[in-house]
């Protein structure tokens, strides 16, 4: 395996304790509306009460950690799909980067706000399970046969959203 993959993986597994992120997605990531829990009340199982509202995924950090373990996964997923096509492999890549924008907003927006701590906190309890999805990365048949081939290795950059790679969340 490649030093720069074991670095690679590396720093995107710790960016979200590290506080280094690149700068957020495009704007549209309030506050989420969801209708009311079903529950004792009306005929109807709603209770008649607000609806709830989830908070935003930098003020949410528990849910952020959750949220970066399921990036590795769907990774994982996509890169185990592709098999050894170094294209599709590169293009997975790249839908994950768009489906998980929402990680590198928080991300970038927790560690403007100098909350490294509490990051490093909320990232303790996912530890075992970021351990095991950056294995699932590892176990891959793509990583051996494509991160040589500079379109993979420059989607991978980005979907772990390495600074500086071109069309990573926050790079120019």
């Amino acid at each position: 395996m490649s030093r720069r993959l074991v670095l690679a993986l590396s720093a995107t597994v710790t960016a979200a304790c590290s506080g280094h992120a690149p700068d957020p997605a495009p704007p549209g990531h309030g506050p989420v509306h969801l209708a009311p829990a079903r529950g004792d009340g009306d005929a109807d199982g709603s209770t008649g009460s607000a609806p709830a509202v989830v908070r935003p995924l930098d003020q949410d950090l528990p849910r952020l950690a959750e949220r970066a373990v399921a990036m590795l996964h769907a990774i994982a997923a996509g890169l185990d799909a592709a098999g050894v096509d170094c294209g599709v492999a590169a293009t997975k890549l790249d839908e994950v980067q768009v489906a998980y924008a929402d990680v590198f907003a928080a991300n970038a927006k927790v560690a403007r706000a100098d909350r490294h701590a509490e990051l490093v906190a909320a990232m303790a309890p996912q530890q075992p399970a970021l351990d095991a999805a950056a294995a699932a990365v590892f176990r891959t048949r793509a990583i051996g046969t494509c991160m040589d081939q500079p379109a993979f290795a420059a989607a991978f950059d980005r979907a772990l959203g390495a600074p500086g790679s071109p069309g990573s969340p926050g790079s120019p």
